[in-house]
């Protein structure tokens, strides 16, 4: 069955529902990538209506226990894979300690696609518009993968490879965001068509601040490069500076040369390359304010 020219009804797959992450590992290992992981479902349950994406089996992770959760422990904050968007855009842990998060969070889709989608989808689908990307690479964030050779970490700046690409192995599923610290100022920012559209550009910042001076800045921008990219020559020049309107006029200058951004439906790259420069110096003025 087709309608305006997609198809609306997704080819026969096996369902599976394991109970714990040891079950949901081997299945995936074992069909490999004729397999694909179901968590919000708002990603690949629209690709297989359109016929773009038909696994032989579809391993659903939201029967298994304990992957949804925001919680502080010991200065660390911990975020379930399976925690939606909507459950960080309510929190007031991460409204009050996490404003970058935060600010994702209340600018991404609709309220029904945040109630649905999971922060752990959507940084596994490593697509370089995700929102929740750029905060989480600022703060320095960690993710917890469970596979067939138990539990690793890695940093979720290394976790991108490219457009869609991941360092994730085969049988590998993301289980915990681990956020090691939350530095004082914070801010994400996003320019999209619609309300509910992919961002045309999105950046995020963090740094600490005394005497006037920055320190620890991050910079992440995203919609900008095959991925998403975090800002080095920009962030050595603020380091340690004031962040006056000259320092930031210079600081837009230079991040021109470390972004990669491309035509596509949603902008152009010239675009693109020249909102990065206004962006920037709007979310670092916001999060020296202190957020909206």
């Amino acid at each position: 069955m087709t309608s305006m020219g997609f198809q609306t009804q997704p080819k026969e797959f096996e369902y599976m529902a394991p109970a714990n992450l040891e079950d949901a590992s081997k299945l995936y290992l074992s069909y490999g990538e004729k397999a694909c992981i179901l968590a919000g479902g708002t990603d690949i349950v629209p690709l297989m209506k359109r016929g773009l994406l038909a696994p032989e089996c579809v391993i659903d992770i939201t029967k298994i226990p304990d992957m949804s959760y925001i919680r502080l422990e010991d200065g660390v904050l911990k975020l379930g894979a399976l925690t939606t968007i909507e459950d960080f855009r309510e929190s007031p842990l991460i409204e009050q300690n996490y404003p970058a998060l935060h600010m994702a969070s209340e600018v991404m889709g609709s309220t029904i696609i945040r109630n649905l989608a999971t922060v752990g989808a959507n940084i596994c689908r490593a697509s370089p518009a995700s929102d929740m990307a750029p905060p989480l690479v600022v703060l320095g964030a960690n993710l917890r993968i469970f596979g067939p050779k138990g539990v690793r970490t890695t940093p979720i700046e290394d976790f991108f490879l490219g457009f869609g690409r991941s360092e994730m192995a085969a049988g590998e599923i993301l289980c915990e965001i681990e956020v090691p610290a939350s530095p004082d100022k914070q801010a994400f920012m996003k320019l999209k068509r619609t309300k509910e559209d992919l961002a045309k550009i999105n950046i995020s910042t963090a740094f600490n601040l005394s005497d006037d001076k920055c320190s620890g800045i991050k910079i992440a921008l995203g919609s900008v490069a095959p991925k998403v990219v975090r800002a080095e020559k920009t962030e050595k020049f603020l380091e340690g500076k004031e962040l006056s309107e000259a320092n930031i006029e210079e600081a837009k200058r230079i991040i021109c040369r470390e972004i990669n951004p491309i035509d596509d439906v949603r902008s152009t790259a010239e675009y693109r390359m020249e909102m990065s420069k206004v962006l920037l110096g709007r979310v670092i003025r916001l999060a020296l304010k202190g957020g909206w």
